[in-house]
């Protein structure tokens, strides 16, 4: 494959206002050798958020003029690149914007998503439209960050330890750093159970500005439906907002930590499990996003950690469809197929006091049997070549 403008990608993103685009000098060429497109096929690539950016610029103000020739006489491909979301509800303006105003022949439109999803909402806007449908491509980046550092520092001697029979310290790891509602509500149910005091759990102040006093209103809603939760954001709304800012390191909260932070080994060395708590978890009948890995998914095979994933309903299934192994049945992985989100979380929260109660034989079978999948897992995230799928 050859990238025609390997030096000039812009990233087009409304956040800032209209109009507002930066070019990638600093794109990362390295990705594309995860391409696996083994022929001479000629590509522009185009990084955008929202898809609402393609009214604001013409198309020639984006990539040359040449280019948009090209693409009309179907010798070359415009690989539209999501900037590392899931966003389903791109497509459709992606059509209205872009393909339909410039008459592009879709199939010479390639989609860059961080959703396996994605392809679905292709076919119900294209039948929508009436207009064929583009191609679509499911993209790891998050999981390639990691693969890729990882094998980095391991070239410089850092290797992380296995999951031995020891003496650890706390239980679990739970990170946090932005106030999405799943997160509060997992940490005041671990608070509620009398859980913290056996983790290494972090919720403090982000740069959403959020606190328990202005988030609890927000969880009573979403999670109501639980009785268990139901009760919690009803009965104990005055003790939870005097829970203190849960820190672990002196990492800031405000900017994003895609990294292998150093100063977060110690927390995976004397724990036993991870309880990731991704981007999104509350799915709906909308479905406005796909089944979204950030790095939150992938740090722990990094770390030869076992996990449980807080997030939206069957993402361990699809991490099994790439290669991964999960935990089941020594972690009780049925929250992966619970679609109601109230009790999915619940779930969750049963299956932490579960592991966190094992007496010591208990944990030492338990980490007898997870510490293989574990491995396998590190072997295929340190050996991955393939970070791009194909859908549909």
């Amino acid at each position: 494959m050859t990238i025609l403008n390997p030096n000039c990608v812009y990233y087009l993103s409304d956040i800032h206002g209209p109009k507002s685009k930066v070019i990638r000098y600093d794109y990362d060429p390295l990705l594309w050798q995860t391409f696996h497109e083994n022929n001479n096929n000629q590509y522009v690539v185009i990084e955008f958020f929202t898809a609402n950016e393609f009214a604001d610029h013409h198309l020639s103000e984006i990539i040359d003029q040449k280019f948009i020739d090209g693409i009309k006489r179907k010798e070359i491909y415009l690989l539209l690149h999501n900037s590392h979301e899931a966003f389903h509800w791109v497509v459709e303006p992606l059509y209205k914007n872009l393909i339909i105003p410039y008459n592009l022949p879709p199939e010479q439109v390639i989609l860059l998503s961080e959703s396996p999803d994605i392809y679905s909402v292709i076919e119900k806007v294209s039948g929508q439209l009436l207009v064929d449908k583009i191609q679509a491509k499911w993209i790891n980046k998050f999981q390639y960050d990691i693969h890729r550092e990882n094998r980095y520092l391991v070239s410089k001697g850092i290797i992380r330890p296995r999951l031995t029979n020891k003496t650890y310290s706390k239980k679990f790891l739970n990170l946090n750093r932005r106030w999405r509602s799943h997160r509060p509500g997992l940490v005041a149910a671990l608070w509620d159970k009398n859980l913290l005091q056996h983790g290494y759990v972090s919720l403090a102040k982000s740069d959403d500005e959020k606190s328990w006093n202005n988030v609890i209103p927000e969880l009573h809603l979403v999670l109501q439906n639980n009785s268990y939760f139901n009760s919690l954001f009803t009965e104990r709304v005055n003790e939870l907002k005097n829970i203190p800012d849960l820190k672990l390191d002196d990492v800031n909260l405000i900017e994003n930590q895609p990294e292998l932070t150093a100063s977060l080994d110690r927390y995976y060395e004397n724990t036993y499990f991870s309880v990731v708590c991704e981007t999104q978890f509350f799915s709906n009948d909308n479905l406005d996003y796909g089944r979204f890995m950030s790095e939150k998914t992938f740090k722990p095979m990094a770390y030869r950690h076992p996990f449980i994933l807080t997030t939206v309903p069957f993402v361990l299934e699809k991490l099994r469809d790439i290669g991964y192994q999960t935990f089941h049945p020594y972690i009780n992985e049925s929250y992966d197929l619970e679609v109601d989100n109230a009790e999915r979380l619940y779930k969750i929260v049963l299956e932490i006091e579960r592991l966190c109660n094992l007496n010591e034989k208990e944990l030492h079978d338990f980490i007898d049997h997870v510490a293989p999948i574990c491995e396998h897992n590190y072997d295929l995230l340190m050996n991955r070549s393939q970070f791009i799928f194909d859908l549909g």
